[in-house]
């Protein structure tokens, strides 16, 4: 498991397979966001957004065993209702899903000290699973 099926491999100073890029020491966690409701509308299983996340966590876990995944941290956005406030600029543009989780959302971020936020799957943007092996 090289990390290459979220991603890993193809951001600059997390290629794996260079010398210098992967420093051990490095301190990262990794936050995932992903669907936890489903509507009338959609044919969301929250049982596999929730089975994924586990798979992604176990991927991670197994390579670097003490890094934390936190998953849906936007859930306690405003009190723990899982959702941001309204601003005036949602009302000047196309409304946004402003509830977290997002509907569909499976996104896995890396987050460092050195790097920063680095965003290594998104199903919103690709609409498709990672392969977490």
């Amino acid at each position: 498991s090289s990390g290459a099926g979220l991603g890993l491999a193809s951001h600059p100073g997390l290629d794996y397979g260079s010398s210098d890029a992967y420093d051990p020491l490095l301190e990262f966690d990794v936050v995932v966001e992903y669907c936890t409701r489903e509507t009338f509308h959609t044919k969301h299983n929250v049982e596999k957004y929730e089975a994924y996340f586990y798979a992604v966590q176990a991927a991670f876990l197994g390579r670097h065993p003490t890094v934390q995944i936190i998953g849906n941290p936007e859930a306690n956005l405003n009190g723990g209702r899982g959702h941001r406030l309204l601003t005036l600029r949602d009302h000047l543009a196309p409304l946004e899903d402003i509830s977290w989780p997002r509907l569909g959302a499976f996104e896995v971020t890396l987050r460092t000290s050195k790097v920063g936020e680095v965003l290594l799957w998104s199903k919103l943007e690709i609409g498709k699973w990672p392969n977490p092996s």
